[in-house]
């Protein structure tokens, strides 16, 4: 494609926001998303996607169909700081910080501006990426807070 440059700044201007995506009622874990997106009423859905290769993360949500989304609050760098890096398999991404736990029993951190408790329906495949698609089986939401709105600098990576 000719026109890479001028596509990955055009991609780069969808705005998205930046989550905690957390699951596993045992062994937990939780990792930052930005690819989230409301995509259905009745019942409400949510769809978010996973880089391929987080074969740990997809089996857990196989297995155990059940995830929380957690919004990010604005300008919230601790949060967003303590869930950027990542963790080591089988480290307790919540280790350190407040956590609540949603309906489904999935921890969440308490931090969060909302959250979603969700239950896995179906997934799609193509790109570098998955799709996951949940149902939202519960949540609330912070009635102030707003969450951390988040631009890309270049619309071909992280």
């Amino acid at each position: 494609m000719a026109e890479l440059s001028h596509v990955a700044r055009a991609l780069a201007r969808i705005p998205s926001g930046l989550f905690v995506l957390s699951a596993g009622r045992n062994a937990p874990i939780g990792l930052l998303v930005s690819f989230v997106q409301q995509v259905g009423f009745d019942p409400p859905a949510v769809a978010f996607a996973l880089k391929k290769g987080r074969d740990h993360v997809l089996e857990l949500l196989r297995r155990e169909r059940a995830f929380c989304l957690s919004v990010v609050p604005e300008g919230h760098k601790a949060l967003l700081g303590h869930f950027a890096a990542g963790f080591p398999e089988g480290t307790d991404p919540f280790a350190g910080i407040e956590v609540e736990e949603a309906c489904n029993g999935v921890r969440f951190p308490r931090a969060a501006c909302a959250h979603l408790a969700c239950e896995l329906v179906g997934e799609a495949d193509w790109s570098d990426h998955l799709l996951l698609c949940g149902h939202v089986v519960g949540g609330a939401a912070e009635a102030e807070a707003k969450p951390w709105v988040h631009l890309r600098k270049n619309g071909l990576g992280y």
